[in-house]
């Protein structure tokens, strides 16, 4: 689908409640609606982060490289969350692998159009960062809880 024929309104994703309706018909340009077969990838570990993905249906591993080893999953996310928010900030890499579990159907935004975006718009930019900000806040505090139960299995 291209970025003129999708539909991005706030009952799409819960992440485009938080924009006006200016800022949704931006956004709107720079989206795209795509889907991923069992056990693609939507980035890997170091790439350019040059996508964001609102995950609308089926389910993605973030996961790490281990030297030697299978890569480790930090964690899972389902429809309604949202990867790649790596693209906001320096050195604008992907952190870690996101391999697709079940096939997922998801909104595509170009990153790289986003950055330019929230540098002509102050405002914009304000939301795309809050919403970034509160994706990597979900993700620490499920770190903590994984960190946590390692610790009590240790014991």
């Amino acid at each position: 689908m291209s970025p003129a024929e999708s539909t991005l309104n706030p009952e799409t994703h819960p992440y485009l409640k938080r924009f006006s309706p200016e800022h949704l018909a931006l956004l709107e340009q720079c989206a795209t609606i795509a889907e991923f077969e069992e056990g693609s990838y939507l980035f890997r570990e170091r790439e350019q982060a040059r996508k964001q993905f609102l995950l609308l249906e089926g389910r993605v591993a973030l996961e790490l490289n281990a030297p030697g080893q299978d890569p480790w999953i930090l964690m899972t996310s389902g429809a309604n969350s949202i990867v790649g928010y790596a693209w906001a900030y320096p050195p604008y890499r992907y952190w870690y692998n996101c391999r697709v579990m079940q096939k997922t159907r998801a909104i595509v935004l170009d990153a790289e159009w986003m950055a330019a975006k929230c540098k002509e718009d102050h405002e914009f930019g304000y939301e795309i960062l809050l919403g970034c900000t509160e994706i990597m806040a979900q993700r620490i505090q499920a770190a903590d809880l994984q960190l946590l139960n390692l610790l009590l299995k240790c014991y």
